[in-house]
């Protein structure tokens, strides 16, 4: 039997994050079968995917989905890869009616929980490229996490206006 999801509105442990950047799906049965899925220690990541850079800038980001099939809540702490200086988490505010990027400190993810990170919510910043993201290629992007520790993911390159994983089509 697959583990219900629950909903949550809160999510961001950071003071500067609303709570509607932390999407979430309430009270579905989902199981971990997502494209490019890798499951360890009870933490599903799925559908990574970043966009092909735009010219010689040097940023970049992932998005991807984490579900959390354990009874006990975890904290997203962090993100490393070998193609960025770093990783950071971020998240898009609306202030004013401007949108501002916003760097967090961890993303809450709570028990039987899904975490959606997408363009223009939460998501990976990658920064300093140590080359230009092409389209068709993928990097190996590590997530870590406070319980469950160090879980490492492939991320596929898409269109640089790639709303979903490519592989995902």
């Amino acid at each position: 039997m697959m583990p219900s999801f629950l909903s949550t509105n809160q999510g961001i442990d950071n003071a500067l994050a609303t709570p509607s950047s932390n999407k979430t799906i309430p009270n579905k049965n989902i199981d971990c079968a997502g494209s490019n899925a890798v499951m360890s220690k009870g933490i599903c990541i799925e559908n990574a995917f970043s966009r092909a850079s735009v010219g010689s800038i040097k940023n970049g980001a992932a998005f991807l989905t984490i579900k959390n099939m354990n009874i006990e809540v975890d904290n997203l702490i962090g993100a490393k890869t070998p193609i960025a200086d770093r990783a950071e988490l971020h998240t898009h505010l609306n202030k004013n009616g401007v949108m501002k990027m916003r760097r967090l400190d961890s993303i809450f993810l709570p028990s039987k929980g899904l975490l959606s990170m997408q363009p223009g919510g939460n998501h990976i910043m990658l920064l300093g490229l140590k080359s230009s993201l092409k389209k068709g290629d993928s990097f190996c992007l590590t997530l870590i996490f406070e319980k469950a520790g160090e879980i490492t993911c492939n991320v596929s390159i898409g269109e640089i206006d790639a709303m979903h994983s490519p592989a995902a089509t």
